[in-house]
């Protein structure tokens, strides 16, 4: 069964994860102020940290699709891209169940790497035609 989950609308598609890359980014703003000439002797001053909570909560996710029941890895790709596509409806965001864990979001890139695979056609169950790396933002519709 698949590591990881991404669904939208009527769409779901599973992909097993080789790595995945969980990152809080906080945007803080940074002001290294200037000592005059009078005063230099004192030492420099403190850098100031302004932090306004500006915070990013993404996964960076690098995958792959194994071939489900009749579900060739081609069509998960296509279902994927639809889904980063809107997936159908109406705004909304799209959610990733990764860990046991139900994130809301959107899908921000997807890098889509085709390989060889090992086999004359899908019929193995293994088949890994497509490498993905996948960025998620979490976050809600504004």
């Amino acid at each position: 069964m698949a590591d990881i989950t991404f669904s939208k609308g009527s769409l779901s598609v599973g992909v097993y994860s080789d790595e995945v890359n969980e990152e809080y980014n906080n945007k803080l703003i940074v002001l290294s102020l200037a000592q005059t000439s009078s005063n230099q002797a004192s030492g420099k001053k403190d850098t100031k940290i302004l932090d306004l909570l500006r915070i990013t909560h993404q996964f960076v996710i690098k995958a792959y699709f194994v071939k489900e029941s009749a579900v060739t890895a081609k069509t998960q790709k296509t279902n994927l891209f639809s889904i980063a596509n809107g997936g159908g409806t109406n705004g909304g965001t799209t959610s990733m169940v990764f860990d046991g864990d139900t994130y809301n979001g959107y899908i921000e890139k997807i890098n889509c790497k085709t390989v060889a695979d090992d086999s004359v056609n899908e019929t193995s169950d293994q088949v890994r035609k497509y490498e993905l790396t996948i960025t998620f933002v979490v976050g809600v519709a504004i």
